[in-house]
């Protein structure tokens, strides 16, 4: 929903194709157009398209931005498509297309949702976020990425309770979800294909990685989702790699081919994994945990671990 109690006023964009310099939307302001195939922001050179609230003291809530679609010029380094800033709290984005600008969607701060969107074409992320707490990402398509389809980073603002569900994230050159120094992060049934397309043995279709904040108590929590090579190249791929956690909680994954090289890294900061339900059909190694202090495997096929310091089976 739009949080209609919070909206103040409404902007439309009637069917089109727009040249703009940026457009700034307000407190409470609801702007939206006829569709995100027919309200069209058309950017040329290094602008934001659509900037929500602005930098500042003063907090801006309600604002949402809606059935729109934006075009960048698919070349210029530093575009931005929709952004919002520091001081932009509950508010969000749904419905729109976005493509071809460096950074497609690019946030700093958290309360926010972005919604039934296709994000496509990214000179650099399809969403590039920092201090993504109490935030959902729901029902969107996130394809083509010159780095990452998502990247949050958290090395000067803490996430926690990042939610992304019900998405897919494909064709990155690097990871598709890449996280740096997250608080705690929620993936329910993400599907990811063809990501890591440079076949790089430091990403995989999931990235979470140890910054220089060194977050404590940190629970990720990944849910269902299916794992695909797809046009990538074997060799490197690796399904999920997580450097740090207190707790990482895998259910009900599953990942196919053989062009995997690994399905799950438990990294060496990884202190309890929990493994339920999760399924691996010819990934050459299932799981790694390399000093993981506790694992427990409850009801997983085609599962083997390797280098674990503590193997509890006794629940499988």
């Amino acid at each position: 929903g739009v949080g209609v109690d919070q909206v103040t006023a409404a902007v439309y964009v009637p069917s089109g194709t727009y040249l703009v310099t940026g457009v700034t939307v307000g407190e409470g302001v609801y702007f939206y157009g006829e569709s995100q195939n027919t309200s069209v922001l058309k950017t040329v050179g290094a602008v934001t398209a659509i900037q929500m609230g602005a930098s500042g003291a003063t907090f801006f809530s309600g604002i949402w931005v809606s059935d729109l679609g934006v075009l960048g010029d698919n070349s210029t380094t530093g575009s931005i498509g929709i952004q919002f800033n520091n001081t932009v709290r509950n508010c969000g984005i749904q419905r729109v297309f976005v493509a071809e600008c460096d950074i497609l969607i690019k946030g700093h701060d958290w309360a926010m949702q972005i919604l039934s969107s296709h994000l496509r074409g990214a000179l650099s992320y399809c969403i590039f976020w920092d201090n993504a707490s109490h935030s959902v990402i729901d029902s969107c398509r996130l394809d083509v990425a010159g780095i990452n389809c998502i990247r949050i980073d958290g090395q000067t603002n803490e996430t926690l309770n990042l939610n992304i569900k019900d998405c897919n994230l494909q064709s990155a050159q690097e990871s598709g979800f890449y996280s740096i120094d997250s608080g705690s992060v929620f993936l329910s049934n993400v599907d990811f294909e063809s990501n890591n397309k440079l076949n790089l043995t430091t990403h995989a279709d999931v990235k979470i990685v140890a910054g220089t904040a060194a977050r404590t108590n940190n629970v990720h929590t990944i849910e269902g989702g299916f794992y695909s090579v797809g046009s990538s190249p074997s060799g490197n791929h690796v399904c999920i790699d997580v450097a740090e956690a207190d707790t990482l909680n895998l259910i009900g994954v599953h990942a196919r081919g053989s062009g995997f090289a690994k399905g799950v890294v438990a990294g060496a900061n990884v202190n309890t994994l929990n493994l339920l339900g999760n399924f691996f059909q010819s990934v050459v190694i299932p799981v790694e945990a390399t000093a993981t202090t506790k694992v427990f495997d409850t009801h997983n096929e085609g599962l083997f671990l390797q280098n674990n310091v503590a193997f509890d089976a006794a629940s499988a």
